[in-house]
């Protein structure tokens, strides 16, 4: 890292120490005291570290963006950063309409979250949602899935195409629109997401991008949503790691450190190796975001590493602690739930594999 990321990863870090303490990570689970927490971030530049200077952001890296999902990974920071400062700032990044609204979010003042996933929808294909003509404004109908953060947010980025032409829509939808129907569902981490059916009436000047550079956006957003989920699994794993080391250096049986026993030193050593692995190569992804032919490949190979390196690590932890790893209350357990969410997030890990794959495939018929 250079010595301004150095200093930000620093400063994530000292925050999760002094704010994420276990109290607030059960209140934050339940969505008490997010407002506070966003504006605190706010304040920190968290949320303009990727964004443009003109909008009052750092004009930062990929590489910005993983150090703080990674302390977010290590704090158990329950709210939804990756749909509003990683993948809405990218897209209205790139909408000509959207330095105002970009702005009010790089500030703190405005929160977005986007709805992309869709029921039964392959990964790669168009999406269902559909805006059609209505006189003076536009009819929206979608169903989306997994909207994550829908109580924090202000207005929806939803991915549609247009009725007449089939070109791409991302158009802005109030989040309490009254033609919104919520499903909400309790994940394996005890954090929320919504399945939406939305038909709603919206302005025409809600359209944000169009066509190509509509897909071009929602896919440059989907790779930085894709490393910064896995920039998080790393924080994860960083946290179970070192609580297994802490474990295992104070607890004795049969009057031995449990770090005397070789079985378990080995374990451990796997441990901190899927870790380095995965760091390794989220880093690499995350410095690669600026470069379009190594883009998406990085991040999916980045998504699918940290997804099999988070199960690994996040059950050794648990079986390293014996039965106290089996507790709602404890850190290790959270960290492990916390893994397998972000591991079937933004594209599962066969999804990234498969896109991978074809990737060197192509790469090694044409030479």
């Amino acid at each position: 890292m250079s010595e301004e990321q150095a200093l930000l990863a620093e400063s994530v870090a000292r925050f999760v120490r002094d704010n994420c303490t276990p109290e607030r990570q059960v209140a934050w689970r339940a969505g008490h005291g997010l407002d506070a927490v966003w504006r605190e971030i706010a304040e920190l530049g968290w949320i303009g570290a990727s964004a443009p200077e003109t909008v009052g952001g750092a004009g930062g890296s990929g590489v910005e963006e993983a150090a703080i999902m990674a302390g977010i990974g290590r704090g158990l920071l329950t709210i939804a950063y990756i749909p509003c400062a990683v993948m809405a700032v990218e897209i209205l990044g790139s909408a000509p309409a959207g330095a105002d609204l970009l702005r009010q979010v790089v500030a703190g003042a405005r929160r977005l979250t986007v709805a992309d996933d869709e029921p039964g929808r392959a990964c790669g294909q168009a999406p269902s949602a559909e805006v059609s003509e209505g006189g003076t404004s536009l009819l929206l109908r979608a169903c989306k899935s997994l909207v994550l953060g829908l109580d924090e947010a202000d207005e929806i980025l939803v991915s549609a195409r247009d009725g007449a032409t089939g070109e791409s829509l991302i158009v802005r939808v109030d989040a309490h629109d009254p033609g919104i129907r919520r499903r909400d569902v309790v994940l394996m981490d005890e954090r929320r997401a919504s399945d939406l059916d939305i038909r709603a009436e919206i302005p025409a000047g809600t359209v944000l991008l169009r066509g190509r550079e509509a897909d071009a956006a929602l896919a440059r957003a989907s790779d930085r949503a894709a490393i910064a989920a896995a920039a998080e699994a790393v924080g994860a794993m960083r946290g179970a790691v070192e609580l297994t080391r802490e474990h295992l250096a104070t607890r004795r049986q049969f009057g031995a450190s449990l770090a005397s026993f070789q079985a378990l030193r080995h374990r451990f050593a796997d441990m901190v190796l899927d870790l380095q692995l995965t760091e390794n190569l989220v880093t690499a992804a995350a410095a690669s975001l600026d470069d379009p032919d190594q883009r998406s490949t990085m991040a999916s190979a980045a998504k699918a590493r940290a997804a099999k390196a988070g199960r690994l690590v996040g059950e050794a932890a648990i079986q390293l602690h014996g039965g106290i790893g089996l507790t709602a209350e404890y850190a290790v357990g959270q960290y492990y739930k916390r893994l397998m969410v972000l591991a079937a997030l933004f594209g599962g890990s066969d999804d990234h594999r498969d896109r991978v794959g074809a990737t060197y495939l192509a790469a090694g018929r044409s030479s």
